[in-house]
């Protein structure tokens, strides 16, 4: 690669502030506040490994795969008897978990440092900080090897810290995230340095295949890695003809994937068309391509063929191809759909058009720039291609091997991915697209991550590709200049010395995987990390081959740019705001721009500048680490380590950095010290957090009181389960036209959506477990209004009820009436038994109520203690008590606002005094106006509150 000069290098002091700001921005990455359901599913399965092994065997669910395959199976499948243990062995089914060997280490890490009983989550923040700071200096590593120098290295590194930061969860897509990176740097190990050093991929995918299924990244990728390169080396002919035929069938397998998408189907449907049934190698397109395949062999294999019509050919097959298939792209819309569809389905169609050109125009270039223009690309040797192709395979095998899954844990990858239900799973919020534009139509912005930083690499791939071009025939117009018209032979050596070879293989992964983030925004994570290094290359190499005044006024124009972004986004964009995770990042991506720009000026201007401004980059950026290291470190103390006002009881920093204070901890231990035990409809992604929080079997690891789904997925659960939850919980299609329509529910249908959701858990799930957000969800309202389904258990976070109709439900309902039945708090037990008396219509026991609901409201002002509150002014006897008590209340959380709003909980208690005021306010007229007001400065502190508690 081609370096400006020695003389741009930095000081060697220097190169300790580059490693201590990249640790720093690791820090900040490492930060964000993620909700971490799968956090707590592998701790439960980390404790069922320690204690039981890995195998295929699921004790968590009744609906989960059972183990097998079984010997009916196996025989029906014509299998020899003989045959079925080593079948079993070496293909297992049932609960595969690819994640295993991270779920045991969060379990070991969190008893490790844990005392007796007692987990130390934070040890898994500390996992977490790990991680990252290996990956930031595995992302400096590969920009330094590739030519970037130390500090564009350094902000590629802190750059796709910034891109992944919302993404990064304590979660076994952790590893993920690091050993992407460091799969790039291998590859680009061996592309620069020596090519045997391609077998680091076999122990990086042996470990990455135990501790995340992401592993199948390291195979997707080798295919254009190898691909490129072995084109690269194959005489022009078999470049042309190989290249063409891949570039046929990507055009050919995504106009298929088009035709037979749910939009596109569902429009079918709409214009009453008869639907095909059209297989991915049984229609007349694939066998086109067969056809064209086999002409291109034809014309390439032997050496005589003239060249116009070996040219010709590829010219006239793929334009015709590419028309053919572009009829499929072009579908008729009716004229009967609704808004929202047709804006959706207008979409769907325009962007799956768009990529389909895009790939026919860029692919077709790309295959004729290899072919032609061997010499500019940086290949590896044909030996080295031999050496990847083997270490590939030997990946493949040892990844078999070594795993306690074996094959199956390669199979069930794909079965995964590319399943006839593959689509439904990826409905998932995570699996969306990163500018998922049919959800902000629909107002529904997504809540997983922030695509805003990505979208600020989006946009310099662009400008960096384009300026790159730019620059590159501005310096071939330079190079064949005057003189070199008298020596033509000084044009090839001139531009070889100009300008580095192009590393394409590793750049097309790059921007392979930022399309992969592009189409689904759980790859945002990987796509910093992976395409950082390559994209500030191209920014570099276009500086340093540029002309001098040409370089300054583009970095006047770029910087003005990101200057004008900063300070104008708001107004640009006030309709998005709310899309907007922190102003935050948005000023850190900016500022990481700006200073990218200005160090590419300041290195391709440094000989020509004064001497007290050549060092003038090495002291910015260091005054911008200490700046950035005061202001994050303020950020961390106030949002991790002061009192927080979300909770006052689960206040770790790991409970802080996960939302996990959420989670059903309370309840759980009400369930294992009742022995509460049978099947439980359960909050999908709740369920590890109620597995791990039960007491299970010590001989085969079975929780008593089994769940109906967690956030496993396709991993212990069939599709079919997967939808059988969403509709019951969806209310069933009564609650979905509702929905569709915005109409309002009657008795008579809130009756029936019960009666079917009862039908639906039948009486073997006789448990149901909730969070509190989902109170007022079709589910809980419809059960509760059934009669039978009862309040057994209810805190400030969690509602458990059970079916009174089961001989166990009954019982326990009693018991809870009766005071025989054994809670964790005085709150949960005094709020659980007021909601039982009112449920149960027990007017014998209304004189418990006002003190009942009053001792709750004592222990600590929860805002469910405080609706149970208001609910007492329906009964005359208590109504003024209550008045006079949320009076007094709001008088003395305003005498005593600082000393609570030093404590843990603030928020709880700000929370209860709003719903005071606005309870106020509407049962006292004449004092209306006052608690009005006081509502709403309660409702501008807490969204102030909220918003600084977010980091």
């Amino acid at each position: 690669m081609n370096d400006l000069t020695k003389t741009t290098e930095s000081p060697k002091w220097f190169k300790v502030i580059l490693l201590l700001g990249m640790l720093l921005f690791a820090f900040y990455g490492s930060t964000h506040m993620v909700a971490a359901g799968d956090t707590w599913v592998a701790m439960a399965c980390g404790r069922h490994f320690a204690n039981h092994g890995v195998d295929t065997v699921e004790p968590f669910s009744f609906n989960s795969h059972p183990a097998g395959p079984s010997d009916e199976t196996l025989s029906k499948a014509g299998w020899p008897e003989w045959t079925h243990g080593i079948i079993r062995k070496v293909h297992p089914t049932g609960w595969i978990n690819q994640n295993w060997l991270t779920h045991l280490t969060f379990y070991k890490l969190a008893t490790w440092f844990g005392e007796g009983d007692n987990y130390n989550f934070n040890a898994l923040v500390y996992w977490k900080f790990a991680l990252y700071f290996i990956t930031v200096l595995i992302v400096y590593a590969t920009g330094r090897l590739i030519g970037l120098t130390d500090i564009l290295a350094a902000a590629a590194a802190c750059f796709a810290l910034v891109i992944g930061r919302t993404f990064y969860d304590i979660r076994p897509a952790g590893y993920s995230n690091m050993l992407v990176p460091a799969l790039i740097l291998i590859m680009a190990m061996a592309m620069y340095k020596n090519y045997r050093l391609i077998w680091l991929v076999v122990p990086l995918v042996v470990f990455w295949a135990n501790v995340h299924g992401g592993y199948i990244y390291a195979f997707i990728m080798f295919v254009p890695f190898v691909g490129i390169n072995l084109l690269l080396r194959l005489p022009r002919r078999w470049t042309l003809c190989l290249g063409f035929i891949g570039v046929w069938l990507v055009m050919y397998i995504m106009s298929h994937n088009f035709i037979t998408h749910k939009y596109y189907t569902m429009v079918q449907d709409i214009l009453r068309r008869p639907r095909q049934d059209i297989s991915l190698l049984g229609n007349n397109m694939f066998w086109a391509w067969i056809l064209l395949a086999a002409g291109s062999l034809a014309l390439t294999i032997p050496r005589k063929i003239p060249a116009p019509l070996f040219y010709g050919y590829h010219i006239v097959a793929g334009v015709i191809f590419f028309f053919s298939l572009l009829l499929r792209f072009l579908p008729s819309t009716p004229s009967n759909l609704t808004d929202y569809f047709e804006k959706m389905y207008s979409y769907f169609v325009w962007s799956s058009r768009m990529s389909f050109i895009f790939v026919f125009i860029a692919g077709s270039l790309l295959i004729c720039a290899m072919a032609l223009k061997k010499q500019r690309f940086l290949s590896l040797p044909v030996n080295g291609i031999y050496h990847t192709i083997g270490a590939g395979a030997v990946a493949l095998a040892a990844m078999v091997i070594f795993n306690p899954f074996h094959l199956t844990n390669l199979t069930h990858t794909f079965e995964i991915s590319v399943s006839k239900h593959a689509e439904s799973w990826r409905q998932v919020a995570e699996w969306k697209p990163a500018f998922d534009w049919m959800d902000k139509l629909a107002d529904r912005p997504n809540m997983v991550g922030d695509e805003e930083a990505f979208g600020v690499l989006c946009v310099l791939t662009l400008a960096g590709l384009l300026i790159w071009l730019v620059a590159y025939f501005l310096k071939r117009q330079d190079a064949v200049g005057t003189n070199n018209k008298k020596k033509p032979s000084s044009e090839s050596a001139t531009d070889t010395c100009s300008w580095p070879k192009i590393d394409l293989a590793l750049l097309v992964i790059a921007l392979l995987t930022i399309y992969m983030a592009v189409r689904s925004r759980r790859f945002i994570a990987i796509a910093g990390a992976t395409a950082c290094p390559f994209i500030f290359l191209l920014f570099k190499e276009a500086f340093a081959n540029i002309p001098r005044k040409v370089n300054t006024i583009l970095s006047i124009i770029l910087v003005g740019i990101s200057i004008f972004f900063i300070l104008s986004w708001n107004v640009l964009f006030k309709d998005f705001e709310k899309l907007i995770s922190s102003w935050q990042t948005r000023f850190v991506v900016e500022i990481l721009v700006i200073s990218l720009i200005g160090s590419l000026y300041f290195l391709h201007n440094k000989e020509k500048m004064p001497n007290a401004f050549r060092t003038a980059p090495a002291y910015l950026f260091t005054t911008g680490i200490i700046i950035l290291a005061c202001h994050w470190g303020a950020e961390y103390k106030r949002v991790y380590l002061d009192p927080w006002p979300s909770d006052n009881q689960y206040n770790t920093v790991f409970m802080r950095m996960t939302a996990s204070h959420l989670k059903p901890t309370e309840a759980c231990e009400f369930i294992r010290h009742n022995e509460i035990s049978g099947k439980v409809f359960n909050y999908w992604t709740e369920g590890g957090a109620v597995a791990l929080g039960q007491k299970p079997d010590e001989k085969t690891g079975h929780i008593p009181l089994k769940l109906f789904m967690d956030g496993r997925a396709q991993a212990a659960y069939n599709h079919d389960k997967f939808k059988l939850w969403q509709d019951i919980f969806s209310g069933g299609p009564i609650a979905q036209k509702a929905r569709l329509d915005n109409s309002t529910l009657s008795q008579q249908q809130w009756g029936q959506i019960g009666e079917r959701i009862d039908a639906q858990l039948g009486n073997d799930v006789w448990v149901v477990l909730m969070p509190s957000s989902q109170e007022d969800s079709t589910f809980m309202r419809a059960l509760l209004k059934t009669g039978h389904w009862k309040t057994a258990y209810q805190d400030n976070i969690q509602h458990l009820l059970v079916n009174a109709r089961t001989p166990q439900g009954e019982k326990l309902i009693g018991d809870v009436l009766a005071g025989q039945v054994w809670f964790p708090s005085e709150y949960s037990k005094c709020l659980t038994t007021f909601v039982a008396i009112t449920e149960n219509n027990l007017s014998g026991r209304y004189s418990e109520l006002y003190s009942l609901a009053k001792r709750a409201f004592d222990i600590f002002p929860y805002p469910s203690a405080t609706i149970a509150m208001i609910r007492l002014e329906n009964l005359p006897a208590f109504r003024d008590q209550v008045l006079n008590d949320f009076k007094n209340y709001l008088d003395d959380f305003v005498a005593q606002n600082e000393l609570y709003e030093s404590e843990n909980g603030y928020l709880q208690r700000l929370t209860s005094a709003d719903v005071c005021a606005k309870n106020l306010a509407r049962s006292i007229p004449q004092e209306s106006q006052k608690y009005s007001d006081m509502s709403r400065q309660l409702n501008e502190e807490a969204a102030q509150i909220k918003g600084r508690s977010i980091w």
